[in-house]
């Protein structure tokens, strides 16, 4: 029952990210609203406090990315909704795969878009300026970049979504 409510969820997600580059705030707040009944449903208030939980961890890790402004606020939505849906365990490794799949395609998209010198030069630069403590400014700078590569995070959330699946589902 959790991984068809989750498998919906993602489905719906994914469409509209991939379509308008935008996850609403209907459907995670709902994606969350759902994890958290579910549960309590299934399992009383332990159910109610594993869902919140979840909620929590997938909330907290991913509000870090945002404020580093590596993804949207829509993701840092998801992944709470996730969370509340499939737990902490899940939430957390599907956080883990879905930024091993986004490295993979933005590996894939520097090559394509013959990128791959340009970002080596700016990221080291940034490294550079980390070691010299201007980490601040560089790292807005590189943020503000019109060189950094850009796509839908469910590009990544999917495949790591199902991966994790597949090693947690029984």
């Amino acid at each position: 029952m959790v991984y068809t409510v989750l498998f919906a969820f993602l489905t719906g997600a994914c469409f509209t990210d991939l379509r308008r580059n935008v996850i609403p705030n209907w459907l995670t707040m709902s994606g969350a609203a759902a994890g958290l009944s579910l549960h309590l449903l299934l399992h009383g208030w332990e159910g109610l406090v594993y869902a919140a939980c979840g909620l929590a961890a997938g909330f907290g890790c991913l509000l870090v990315l945002y404020m580093l402004k590596a993804l949207g606020a829509g993701d840092v939505k998801l992944f709470a909704a996730i969370g509340a849906i499939a737990g902490t365990e899940f939430v957390l490794s599907c956080l883990v795969y879905s930024i091993l799949y986004a490295g993979v395609s933005g590996l894939l998209l520097f090559m394509w878009r013959r990128q791959i010198i340009e970002t080596w030069r700016e990221s080291l630069l940034l490294l550079f300026n980390i070691r010299t403590e201007r980490i601040g400014k560089a790292w807005e700078e590189y943020a503000a970049s019109d060189n950094r590569i850009r796509f839908p995070f469910m590009i990544a959330v999917a495949p790591g979504a199902l991966t994790a699946a597949f090693f947690w589902i029984p």
